[in-house]
């Protein structure tokens, strides 16, 4: 109780300081209440006894002013996370459709305008390009190589699913063939800063503060001072290459949506033709969880091109013109890749 009501009450309400004094400063005060303009007039008895007490404790207060801190320090990385608003560095965000303005959330910022963005991605000559083959793997599934190196087997690797309802696996449907070659190409696309608002301790404004954590995954297990997990958190804390699942985004590289050429061989075109229909427009699901659109209208549509032969012959999905032509608000770009953080990795 003596604590609370030194740390806290004269600390910091009767100080009126943005952050609280220490048990040190209070005890080497030639006049205590000259650093407490707030106390109230009947405050004079209480403030000589806390002096008595402060002398009596001084061999304690360094490690007083530990806890105090870091206590403090805590409250104010909590409540701003926690109740984010505009006097703590928190942002407002909106609904794309109506523009109505939405709650407030922790603060964020992205270094490139959006007109930088757009015109990285309106730069199609850069371009990303990832080539696969595929070929019949053991126990029904695939076996896909990437870039000519070892790769992986999956049960399908690209599944086209219409407005109607419909599904076509791209290795399965009637005409196609499990040997083919792909080439996936992102042209034109930006590599994206992004960075949480870090908590500055002079005005309380953001939320992000990565020190606490990396002291609390130092100390673990070590009786020292400093900030430690009172209960093990449920995440693994280690670098991402170790496992890592608990970490803040850096960089988003995003791009236009892909377009995907696959080239059948093996293949009977014929059979494949009487089935597809150019003109039905969908969404792509590569490896079975990554979403290449998800556009209510479809976000690909199709061309094909038959060789001069029935056995093989070349899809090509493509962004549909619904998916481009949107509002600014509305517009998504499709991301490749990100780079993360790890608080709680200080090396």
């Amino acid at each position: 109780k003596q604590d609370y009501v030194i740390g806290y009450v004269l600390g910091s309400q009767w100080s009126g300081s943005s952050k609280p004094l220490t048990y040190t400063q209070m005890a080497s005060a030639r006049n205590l209440k000259v650093l407490l303009p707030l106390a109230p007039a009947s405050a004079d008895q209480i403030i000589t006894d806390v002096a008595v007490y402060l002398n009596l404790m001084q061999p304690v207060n360094g490690l007083q002013d530990q806890l105090l801190n870091g206590a403090w320090t805590l409250a104010q990385l909590k409540g701003n996370t926690m109740s984010p608003s505009a006097q703590n560095g928190g942002i407002q965000t909106f609904d794309p459709n109506t523009g109505a303005t939405l709650g407030w959330n922790v603060g964020w910022s992205v270094a490139s305008s959006v007109a930088s963005i757009n015109n990285d991605l309106a730069n199609t000559g850069r371009t990303i390009e990832i080539d696969l083959t595929t070929t019949s793997s053991s126990d029904n599934t695939l076996g896909v190589n990437v870039d000519g190196q070892v790769g992986f087997s999956v049960g399908s690797w690209l599944e086209f699913s219409t407005e109607a309802s419909a599904s076509y696996d791209m290795s399965r449907t009637s005409g196609t063939s499990t040997e083919c070659s792909v080439s996936i190409v992102y042209a034109g696309y930006s590599m994206v800063p992004l960075a949480p608002t870090p908590w500055q301790q002079a005005t309380n404004v953001g939320f992000y503060a990565p020190d606490p954590v990396a002291q609390a995954v130092a100390n673990s297990g070590q009786d020292v001072t400093g900030f430690q997990f009172l209960s093990a958190p449920p995440y693994r804390l280690g670098p991402v290459a170790d496992g890592g699942n608990f970490g803040v985004l850096t960089n988003l590289l995003v791009a236009n949506y892909p377009t995907i050429t696959i080239t059948y061989e093996h293949a009977d075109y014929a059979t494949f033709a009487q089935s597809w229909d150019e003109k039905v427009s969908g969404n792509l699901t590569l490896f079975g969880f990554i979403k290449l659109g998800s556009f209510s209208q479809g976000a690909y549509g199709s061309t094909v091109t038959s060789s001069t032969d029935n056995s093989s012959f070349t899809i090509t999905f493509s962004a549909s013109p619904e998916v481009t032509a949107v509002p600014q608000n509305q517009k998504t770009a499709y991301v490749v890749g990100a780079a993360v953080a790890n608080p709680g990795v200080t090396h």
